[in-house]
Order: structure tokens, then C-alpha cells, then sequence
């Protein structure tokens, strides 16, 4: 786009706060506050030698750039992704941002959050656990019959072994070598998988990107959804998943339709947030997002948390090939 162009003609969201603030009583310009990318758009063309004026058309993203690309608009009011779809439409300004997926949330209280983890503590592990240390039981007194130096029952003997998964296992024994190996054996077991779920629960519980939420990508979201009876909230002209699932991810929210609410553009996604065990989608820029969890509504106690796994994306105003 060269400078001293007059009167481009832009074209977006009338509404999109921070980044859009404009009504029917002042839709232009020239009002007080339009908006952060509103006014970093006016000052471009200033900075051009340009005009601009904006087409009352309360459009979304898409319908913004398709008027973009068959000549009825110049520019858009608004940054917008820079996709492979979108480039074959139209050109691109320099990036002025980029933005983060994630999801919606009410914050969860940390003795929820607690809750949940300690939910995902597998319990066939538990009963495989369980059924060694009868194992175990059985054969340190079997040992210990064999030697002539039987000095508790077989069932004194399972509780012990049992006992060691909960990291209980204190008593003197005068027992065999044979005992005494299989003794310190599934010591070492239970050792380890004690220290893994004590890792991976305190990972969880202290690190600041768990604090308030059960999820921060994807895969946690719909493991949520398909086990734990979280509802998928998606907004009409809004973000979906599908902008970044990958094949397997896409097929998973498939079969997950019965369980997502659409809602429509003008709806109120923080009250249906709000609600107990709901999910929205959503992306926000960068400067909205500085942390991994930032809060979104504060009266409401909705938060964003960014998707740790999907990498920004670029935001640039679209313009004329």
C-alpha cells in the first residue's frame, strides 16, 4: 500500500474491546477512544499521508477480509491471522502482534485442582501394587517357613509388604538372604513409584500454570470432556479447536459434539463460562496475555489460560493484492 492514499476504506468488528470500541452514535475515526488497533491505524495513515474512513459494517474477520479481497474494502479495521487460506485472498501489512490459543475457564480452587490430580492416579496401578505385595507376603513367609525362622503369620506378612506402598514398611527381621533380597527388591519398587506420583503431585500443585485450572492444552481439555463431564463451549464467530487440533485431536472433538454447546455471536460467553464445568475457546494477544494464566473477567473469575503447547501466531492488517 504506497502513501497518499485518500479516503481507504476499512472495515471490521464495530466492537472488540480493547482493541475495537466503536457504536452507532460514533463510528469513525475520529471518536474519542476507538480502540488500540483502531488508532494505531489512523496514526499509520497520518504517519502514509493518508485518509481513511471506516464502513459501518459491524463485520467479523472473515466477512472483513473477503470485502478486502473483491475491492468493496482497502484495508481491515482490525489485526487479523495470517493464514495460508487468507494469503491466496489477500496481502498482509508487517505483523504489529501476535496471539495466543487457549481456553476460558472459572477458576477452580486449588483444593479442586488437588482433588482432580489426585484423581489421576491410576487405579489398576494400585491394585497391580497391591497384589505384588500379597505376592511378596506370601513368598517372604514361605522363605522364612522354609528356614525354620517363621516368627510371623502369612498374613502378618502381607500387611507388611502392603504396607511399603504407602511408604509404612518399618520393622527389624531376622530372615534368610533369600527374604532379605526379595524384601529390598520390592523396597526399591515401591520407592520409585512412590517418588514418581510425589514428583508429578508437586509439579502440578506449586507450578503457577496449574494454579486455578485442571488443563493448559489441548489433550487436557478433551480428556476433561470425555472423562470428567466438562462441557465444550464454542462461539459463533469465534475461535474454535478445530483452528488447531491435530488429525487425531479433530477426530476426538467429533465425537465429542453431543457434548459442545454452540452459542451465538452476540451471546455472552462469560456467563455461560461461569458456569460449573464449562470450557470456551478463545485467542488473545499478546499484550492481554503476558503470563499463563491471566484473568479475563475478574468479577466473574474467568481465566485464560494459554495453550502451552501451540505456538503464537502473527497479526497483521489485511490489505489489497
Amino acid at each position: 500500500m504506497k502513501s497518499g492514499f485518500k479516503n481507504l476504506r476499512a472495515v471490521g468488528y464495530q466492537t472488540d474491546v480493547p482493541y475495537v470500541a466503536l457504536s452507532d452514535y460514533c463510528w469513525s475515526f475520529s471518536c474519542p477512544k476507538p480502540g488500540a488497533e483502531v488508532e494505531f491505524l489512523d496514526l499509520t495513515f497520518q504517519v502514509m499521508n493518508s485518509t481513511g474512513t471506516i464502513i459501518q459494517i459491524d463485520a467479523d474477520i472473515e466477512q472483513s477480509i473477503d470485502m478486502v479481497a473483491n475491492g468493496t474494502a482497502d484495508i481491515t479495521l482490525v489485526t487479523a491471522r495470517q493464514t495460508l487460506d487468507r494469503m491466496k485472498k489477500v496481502d498482509f501489512t508487517t505483523p504489529i502482534g501476535f496471539v495466543y490459543y487457549g481456553y476460558l475457564v472459572r477458576e477452580i480452587p486449588e483444593i479442586a485442582v488437588a482433588d482432580y490430580i489426585m484423581g489421576l492416579f491410576d487405579y489398576d496401578t494400585l491394585a497391580i501394587l497391591i497384589s505384588f505385595g500379597i505376592i511378596i507376603g506370601a513368598l517372604v513367609y514361605l522363605y522364612t517357613w522354609i528356614f525354620d525362622q517363621r516368627i510371623r503369620t502369612i498374613w502378618d506378612w502381607m500387611i507388611i509388604s502392603c504396607s511399603g506402598i504407602i511408604r509404612q514398611f518399618m520393622f527389624k527381621i531376622s530372615s534368610p538372604i533369600c527374604a532379605l533380597v526379595i524384601i529390598g527388591f520390592w523396597l526399591w519398587c515401591c520407592q520409585v513409584i512412590i517418588t514418581y506420583y510425589e514428583a508429578k503431585l508437586k509439579s502440578f500443585l506449586l507450578l503457577s500454570h496449574h494454579r486455578g485450572t485442571i488443563f493448559n492444552t489441548l489433550d487436557g481439555v478433551l480428556e476433561a470432556a470425555e472423562h470428567k463431564g466438562w462441557t465444550l463451549v464454542v462461539q459463533e464467530r469465534g475461535y474454535t479447536p478445530y483452528l488447531w487440533c491435530n488429525p487425531e485431536q479433530c477426530k476426538r472433538l467429533d465425537r465429542l459434539k453431543s457434548k459442545t454447546m454452540i452459542i451465538g455471536a452476540d451471546d455472552d460467553m462469560n456467563l455461560v463460562i461461569s458456569q460449573d464445568k464449562h470450557v470456551g475457546f478463545s485467542a488473545v494477544a499478546s499484550d492481554l496475555a503476558q503470563s499463563d494464566i491471566t484473568y479475563f473477567d475478574f468479577h466473574s473469575k474467568i481465566i485464560f489460560v494459554r495453550d502451552k503447547i501451540m505456538a503464537p501466531e502473527y497479526l497483521a492488517y489485511a490489505v489489497n493484492k
